[in-house]
């Protein structure tokens, strides 16, 4: 018999009031406590009555024991600091009381030391979860972090099954330091009820499925999605709300297979025409292709050499010329080289100037200007070959050199590509849009303060600064050697962050790639999806929510850009013709992967008539 089973008998003596409170301890107490044999034969009885009546139970009791979920809960990461930073040990301890107390859990890794803790969440990010599970074994791992608002805080945690399964993503948040226990009871609560509770089927979910609004394809899997203000009709956008902005659906348009990988995409009219060309780059090669009798050909290109690494292109014009140029954006092995291109419409674009060791990004400022801003690279590997700081950018006209200007006061830790400014609340003040490393949209006030984070993933990329991780010849100065190779830390370039007035209402909204996330949560220097869309957010007042997203696309969204359009002549002057392009990596099998020519993407053209709205949106 198992201690846990006698410990039961011995608790029924006591409730039922019998003199036999530790029957079987040992023989003199046993004699003890039974001073005469009736007493002592009704005890037996007793035994053998309730023997033959918990032996069933007593089975069930061990299953339950036996299944119980073990949980490993990771000290909290504090990402960014504020007020409520002091709070990250005690709510550490709050969250695990909560979770040990709770009934249907197990919580493990009480007696770990800070390095082990250090061990488990680098063999996760390393993906070897086998390794982590050797430092403790676990059905789960929870790992999470706690952001300090303005005006509150926010916790995120993501609780990682070691079977297959997929990952959870949980948040919850405080508007003041007296909500704190509320929030993390609830959030314990969440999770045990995540873990422990049966998952209901897809058949489960599609009954509650609300087919009544025309809109059953639409799933919102976000707090983000909760608020929607537009209505795309037909089934290549979905989206949910009022339907009073006037966004109609004129379906896609798919390119024929395009022989490349194509890591980014651009939009405009670089030739002055007064038409906009897609402009699609690939490791070492730009294409330019016009659209026109809804098809896409291609009218021009430039190669660069093998060693180039493209990561991300960009239109814009910095130097108020009234020609749009294009940016591009890249290294040469280990070294920032970038460039900036014109074309008058022949079959290759003119270089304006090249080779230069900077990553480049024109800017738009809310007061319609363009100013160009750079990163620089550096040779420091503990720096990940990356200098800090984004700083504003000049071209001498004198001897076309690139001066450094001011820094520009961002969030700590944000790179190049990783934000946008504009002014969503109509306060005329600028707020600062950026995706962490968690890929986490934040936003920022014009005084620094993190007001908002989302709960959603956003910007997953496959993109990152400095030198591909092939291993090249270690005699090549401009490449990392094998050992750089090894001990590097990817910084990854999120996806694409755009700004535009949509609905014309005088605030802007954000367009955002919305890549699902596969297995790479585990690992720092790789990156899979399963497929992705793009997203339309707007602020609410209390934080961006979702207006409209496109319907899942298979593969990898490598990028996206927004084309506005003109005004069409016959439908009024507050109708506009829209396209938003997106650049398609299908889905290919494994092994075909790993053959050179079997590389292949699309461009995708979502068409759609937008009604301007005539009312500015109040002001706060």
């Amino acid at each position: 018999m198992s201690v846990d089973f006698l410990r039961l008998i011995d608790r029924w003596f006591i409730n039922s009031g019998l003199p036999v409170t530790s029957l079987f301890k040992t023989g003199s107490s046993f004699r003890r406590r039974t001073q005469t044999a009736g007493e002592t034969m009704r005890c037996i009885l007793q035994i053998i009555l309730w023997l033959a009546l918990l032996l069933p139970t007593q089975q069930l009791l061990g299953a339950e024991q036996a299944g119980p979920p073990t949980v490993v809960v990771l000290p909290l990461e504090v990402s960014n600091e504020g007020t409520y930073a002091y709070l990250n040990q005690a709510i550490n301890q709050m969250l695990l009381t909560r979770l040990s107390g709770a009934g249907g859990l197990k919580v493990l890794g009480s007696d770990l030391k800070p390095e082990q803790w250090r061990q488990i969440r680098s063999r996760l990010q390393a993906g070897e979860m086998q390794e982590a599970i050797a430092v403790v074994a676990a059905d789960w791992f929870l790992d999470g972090s706690m952001y300090s608002l303005k005006d509150g805080l926010q916790i995120n945690v993501s609780l990682y099954p070691t079977a297959e399964g997929t990952p959870l993503t949980l948040t919850v948040k405080a508007d003041d330091q007296d909500g704190v226990i509320r929030a993390v009871s609830g959030l314990s609560k969440d999770i045990e009820d995540a873990i422990v509770l049966e998952k209901k089927t897809e058949e489960d979910l599609s009954e509650e499925t609300d087919t009544g609004s025309g809109l059953s394809g639409f799933e919102t899997p976000h707090p983000e999605r909760d608020y929607r203000k537009g209505l795309y009709s037909g089934a290549a956008l979905i989206a949910g709300g009022d339907g009073d902005l006037g966004f109609t659906s004129r379906g896609i348009r798919k390119s024929d297979p395009i022989p490349l990988d194509i890591v980014s995409l651009a939009s405009g009219d670089l030739n002055g025409d007064g038409v906009n060309e897609v402009i699609i780059a690939s490791r070492s090669k730009i294409m330019v292709l016009s659209f026109s009798d809804l098809k896409f050909q291609k009218v021009a290109e430039y190669d660069f050499s093998a060693r180039m690494k493209i990561h991300v292109i960009n239109i814009g014009d910095h130097d108020g010329s009234g020609r749009m140029k294009l940016y591009v954006s890249g290294n040469d092995g280990r070294y920032a080289s970038s460039a900036i291109f014109g074309w008058d419409g022949s079959p290759s674009l003119q270089p304006i100037k090249k080779s230069i060791p900077w990553y480049l990004r024109p800017l738009q400022t809310t007061d319609g200007k363009t100013m160009l801003i750079g990163q620089q690279a550096n040779d420091r590997q503990h720096e990940n070959f990356l200098q800090p700081g984004v700083f504003e950018l000049t071209i001498d006209p004198q001897d076309s050199k690139i001066v450094k200007g001011n820094r520009l006061l961002l969030p700590e830790g944000t790179n190049l590509f990783d934000f946008i400014q504009a002014d969503l609340d109509g306060d005329k003040l600028n707020e600062t849009v950026l995706i962490d490393k968690k890929q986490k949209l934040l936003v920022y006030d014009s005084a620094s303060n993190l007001i908002w984070v989302s709960s959603a993933n956003y910007g997953g990329s496959r993109t990152f600064f400095g030198p591909s991780r092939e291993l090249t010849n270690q005699l090549d100065s401009s490449q990392l050697t094998e050992a750089q190779q090894d001990n590097r830390q990817l910084v990854w370039i999120p996806g694409r962050l755009d700004v535009k007035d949509l609905t014309g209402d005088g605030l802007p909204e954000i367009v955002v790639v919305t890549n699902d996330i596969g297995i790479d949560k585990y690992l720092e220097n790789s990156r899979f999806y399963k497929g992705g869309s793009v997203a339309c957010l707007s602020w609410s007042g209390y934080g961006l929510a979702e207006i409209w997203q496109t319907s899942h696309i298979d593969g990898y969204v490598a990028d996206y850009f927004f084309d506005e359009g003109d005004t069409p002549e016959n439908n009024g002057s507050d109708t506009v013709l829209s396209r938003l392009y997106v650049a398609q990596i299908p889905v290919v099998s494994f092994v075909k992967q790993l053959l050179p020519t079997s590389r292949e993407s699309r461009v995708l053209a979502y068409e759609m008539m937008v009604k301007k709205s005539s009312t500015p949106a109040p002001k706060p």
